[in-house]
C-alpha cells in the first residue's frame, strides 16, 4: 500500500491527510489526522522548565493553567526563521527545534492513529503565499529533524483550490480568503485548462491570535474597574498573558454558535479573579474595524486582478477567523451567498489539497521567462515560459570583445519595458586574456528561489558575483497523472 501525506504546518493548528492506494486505486476517503480525527493539533509546544519534559498539542496547551512549571510556545511558524535561543531544563532551543517537535508529534500521530499501517515519511506542506526562502529552509530542517522530507511546497491557495477542486471546475475566477491565526492571506486566481494562475495577492499580518488580544485587553480594563485598580493588559506577567490569550480564544470560538461566552480565569496574576460575559453584540463591536480591514483587503486583491464583486465567480472562506460570525455578515453584505463558501472542513482544507497534489503531482511552471538584455536590447532567455520548476542548472559562456575591466549583465523577465517586473544590473570584473570568458550557472531551487552565479574563467574558482530571486511568476498545472501500479511510496 502506498501512502501520500499533506501537511497543514499552521500558525495556530496543524494537520496532516493522509490518502491510501493499493495497485494504482484509492483507498476510501483521505484520512484526516490531528489531535484526533475531529480536531487538528494545536500548535503548541511545552517544556518542562525543570525536568525538560516535551509536551505537544492539546496537552501543552492545557499547560498553560500551569505555566510556571512550563515553558509554553505558541504560533511558532511565524518566528522559525528568527535567530533566537532560550536555555529550558539545560538545553539550548530555537525555533527549527520547537518547531520539529510539532513535525514529530504529527509523525507519531499518524503511526499511533493507525496502528502502524501508515508511516509518514515525506509529504507535501503548505505554506502561505511570499513565505519567504529563509521560511522554507527553516520547515525543511524541522521536518528533517522529525524524519519527515518535504517533496515540494504549495502555496496555501492553490491547496485550498485542490481540496474543493470538483466543486470548483465551474469557476474560472476564484479567490481564495484565508484568515487563519498568524495573517489573513487573499489571493485571485484564474483557472484555465487546468492550470491555476495567481493574479493577485494581498496579505496583513492581522489574524486570529490579534483579535485574541483586542478580546484580552477588553477584559483587562472590565476587570481592572470593577476592582478598583490600575492596570491594563500589558502589565500581567507573560505566563498570565498566555493564559488570559487561551480563555480569550475560546470564547471568540465559542461566539461562533453561541450568542453568549463565559471568560474565566480563578487568578489573573496579582489582580484576583476574572470572571467575564460578553456577548455577541459587544463582540462584533469590539472587532468591527479589524473585520472591516479583512474585507478591504479582499476588495484590494480583487481590483488588483481587475475584477469586482461581479466578475469573481468564487469566494472560499478558509481559516479558523473565517468562521467569525462579523466577517460572514459582512462578506454578506458585500457578495451574493452563491458566491460565498464557507466550508464546514475549513480547519482541514489545506492539509487535504496538499495531500491532493501530493497523490496526483501536478507541475509548477515559469509564467515569466528570466534572462539578459543584450547590448543590441535583444531579449536572451535563460530560463523560458512554461519550463517547469524546479530546474536543472544551466551554464551559458559569453566572449569577451573588448579591451575593459568590467563587463555588466542586465537581467529581466522580459524585454517589453511595461511587462517587466525587475531589472537587475550586475557589473562583472575581468583581466582582458585572450582566452577569457565570462560563464552564468542558474536555476530554480525547490523553494521557488532563482539563483545564479557569474564568474571569469580566469578568475580564481572563488570568485564570483551571486544573486537570488525569490519573487518568481508561476502557475500551478494541477491533476497531474495517476501514480503508478505498484507504488510503494511512503
Amino acid at each position: 500500500m502506498a501512502n501520500y501525506f499533506g501537511i497543514d504546518f499552521g500558525t495556530t493548528n496543524s494537520a496532516v491527510v493522509a490518502i491510501a492506494d493499493i495497485n494504482g486505486e484509492r483507498v476510501g476517503e483521505a484520512r484526516k489526522i490531528g489531535e484526533d480525527e475531529r480536531h487538528p493539533l494545536p500548535s503548541f509546544v511545552a517544556i518542562n522548565k525543570d525536568t525538560g519534559e516535551i509536551k505537544t498539542g492539546l496537552d501543552a496547551k492545557n499547560t498553560i493553567a500551569n505555566s510556571e512549571d512550563y515553558q509554553v510556545f505558541s504560533s511558532i511558524k511565524a518566528v522559525i526563521d528568527e535567530e533566537k535561543e532560550c536555555e529550558i531544563a539545560g538545553r539550548i532551543w530555537t525555533p527549527v527545534d520547537i518547531a520539529a517537535e510539532l513535525f514529530k508529534a504529527l509523525k507519531a500521530n499518524v503511526n499511533d492513529k493507525t496502528a502502524g499501517v501508515m508511516s509518514l515519511e515525506q509529504a507535501v506542506v503548505a505554506v502561505p503565499v511570499g513565505f519567504s526562502p529563509s521560511k522554507k529552509n527553516s520547515v525543511r530542517r524541522a521536518a528533517k529533524a522529525a524524519g519527515i522530507k518535504i517533496k515540494i511546497f504549495i502555496s496555501e491557495p492553490t491547496s485550498a483550490y485542490c481540496s474543493h477542486m470538483d466543486e470548483m471546475k465551474k469557476f474560472k475566477n476564484v479567490a481564495v480568503f484565508d484568515w487563519g491565526g498568524g495573517t489573513l492571506d487573499v489571493v485571485v486566481l484564474r483557472v484555465e485548462n487546468n492550470t491555476i494562475n495567481e493574479l493577485a495577492s494581498v496579505g496583513m499580518a492581522l489574524a486570529g491570535n490579534d483579535i485574541d488580544r483586542i478580546i484580552a485587553e477588553k477584559i483587562c480594563l472590565r476587570v481592572a474597574k470593577k476592582s478598583g485598580q490600575d492596570f491594563k493588559y500589558d502589565s500581567l506577567a507573560p505566563e498570565y498573558q498566555l493564559r488570559l490569550l487561551s480563555v480569550c480564544e475560546q470564547a471568540k470560538c465559542n461566539l461562533a454558535d453561541e450568542d453568549i461566552a463565559t471568560i474565566s480565569i480563578a487568578k489573573l496574576d496579582k489582580y484576583g479573579r476574572a470572571l467575564e460575559r460578553i456577548d455577541y453584540d459587544y463582540f462584533y463591536e469590539i472587532i468591527e474595524n479589524e473585520v472591516d480591514r479583512a474585507i478591504d483587503c479582499l476588495l484590494k486583491a480583487l481590483s488588483e486582478a481587475g475584477m469586482n464583486r461581479e466578475s469573481i465567480d468564487c469566494i472560499i472562506c478558509e481559516g479558523g477567523s473565517s468562521r467569525l460570525r462579523p466577517l460572514q455578515s459582512k462578506l454578506l453584505e458585500y457578495f451574493d451567498r452563491e458566491k460565498l463558501l464557507f466550508p464546514r472542513t475549513a480547519m482541514w482544507d489545506i492539509g487535504s489539497g496538499a495531500s491532493e497534489i501530493a497523490y496526483r503531482p501536478g507541475c509548477y511552471k515559469l509564467n515569466k521567462p528570466i534572462g539578459i538584455i543584450q547590448s543590441n536590447n535583444k531579449f536572451y532567455p535563460l530560463l523560458k515560459v512554461g519550463q517547469r520548476v524546479p530546474t536543472e542548472e544551466k551554464n551559458v559562456k559569453f566572449g569577451v570583445v573588448e579591451s575593459t575591466d568590467e563587463a555588466r549583465f542586465v537581467f529581466s523577465d522580459g524585454e517589453d519595458a511595461n511587462d517587466q517586473t525587475f531589472v537587475e544590473y550586475f557589473p562583472v570584473k575581468i583581466r582582458n586574456f585572450s582566452d577569457e570568458y565570462l560563464q552564468i550557472s542558474c536555476y530554480i531551487d525547490a523553494d521557488m528561489v532563482f539563483r545564479m552565479k557569474i564568474r571569469s574563467n580566469r578568475m580564481p574558482d572563488g570568485v564570483f558575483r551571486v544573486w537570488t530571486y525569490a519573487n518568481l511568476k508561476v502557475s500551478y498545472e494541477i491533476e497531474g497523472p495517476k501514480p503508478k501500479n505498484n507504488s510503494k511510496e511512503e
